[in-house]
This record gives structure tokens, sequence and C-alpha cells, in this order.
């Protein structure tokens, strides 16, 4: 692990994304959470964070990183960032990705993710990363599928312009019907 400064590990809990980040230059344990609620932290992550943490060091320690023990000691900080919501969860995903792409381990106020407070404005700049998130992955050269959806998107292109709202519409309901079992 020489040269790496930052280990980002991506942890999903009931449904939940974020992320811990390790800064081993400065020996600190960041916990990045799109969510603003304060709640208890033993509710709200339940362990997995120490486990997280006490397995990378078993790591650490098995390839006798110079850093291991400090990285056991390094208490776990929560970040409070101006851009975590209460309103939205469904988008901690996106969050976390946009959080892994901009995070360079420096403060919050250092820290330019590109999101603003929640709000609507908010909510495009989300659709916008979902966008270059999901285009990224599937048009990618190690997406053994990539010839398909590059031909699916051609002929998608060629169709009329009520085909393609009535498969928009159906796509939009069968979503909704999709989040109202999670619920």
């Amino acid at each position: 692990m020489k040269g790496v400064d930052l280990v980002f590990i991506p942890i999903t809990f009931c449904d939940h994304f974020y992320l811990l980040c390790f800064n081993m230059n400065t020996i600190q344990i960041d916990l990045i959470d799109s969510s603003g609620h304060k709640n208890d932290y033993k509710e709200n992550y339940r362990g997995w964070p120490e486990i997280m943490r006490n397995t990378f060091d078993g790591y650490l320690s098995r390839v006798s990183h110079p850093r291991a023990y400090q990285i056991k000691q390094a208490k776990i900080s929560r970040m409070e960032m101006p851009w975590q919501t209460l309103e939205n969860k469904f988008d901690c995903g996106v969050f976390m990705m946009r959080h892994m792409e901009t995070f360079k381990g420096r403060t919050t106020k250092d820290w330019q993710c590109g999101l603003t407070c929640e709000s609507e404005k908010q909510q495009h700049e989300l659709n916008d990363l979902r966008r270059k998130y999901v285009t990224t992955m599937l048009l990618h050269d190690i997406n053994t599928s990539k010839e398909f959806i590059i031909s699916e998107l051609k002929d998608y292109l060629k169709m009329d312009d009520d085909v393609k709202r009535h498969l928009h519409g159906t796509a939009r309901r069968q979503i909704l019907q999709r989040l109202v079992k999670v619920d």
C-alpha cells in the first residue's frame, strides 16, 4: 500500500450507503454520510464502522503496514457537511459515489463536492450525477453488455416521440410501483 493516501470503504446497512475514509497520512478515519440526521451514533451505525476499522487494521497488520497500530487506535469522526439531507432517503448511493470522487482528505470547509444544500436544485444535481455514473458504467469497456446497450440506444433514438413518451410513462409507473413495495 505504498503511495496510498486515502482508502475508501463503502458500507451498506439497512438499505443505506455511507463511506469510511482512512487517511493514511494523518491517521484519521472519517465517516462520510449524506444523512443529516444526528440520531444516536450507536443506533445509526450499529458498530459497522468499528467492524470495518478492525477488519482494515487486520489487513494492515497481516501485510506489516507501519500504520496498522495507529489505525486501530484512531477515532472515527462523523463529518458534518452542508449538503447533508434530512428528507432525501433514496440518493445515498449517488452521494456516496460523489463523496469518493471528490473527497481529498481535507476539512469540510475545504471540500468542494459540487452539491448545494438540500433543495430542488440539489435534486437536479443528483439526477445529473446519476446519469453521469450510469452512462459511465454502461459504456465502459469492461461492461460485457456495452455493445448490446449501444445497439438498444440506437434503436431507441430512431423511435417516434410518442413511443418514447409511452415507454417513459411505463418505466415511471413501474419504478413507482417498486418504490411503493419497498416502503
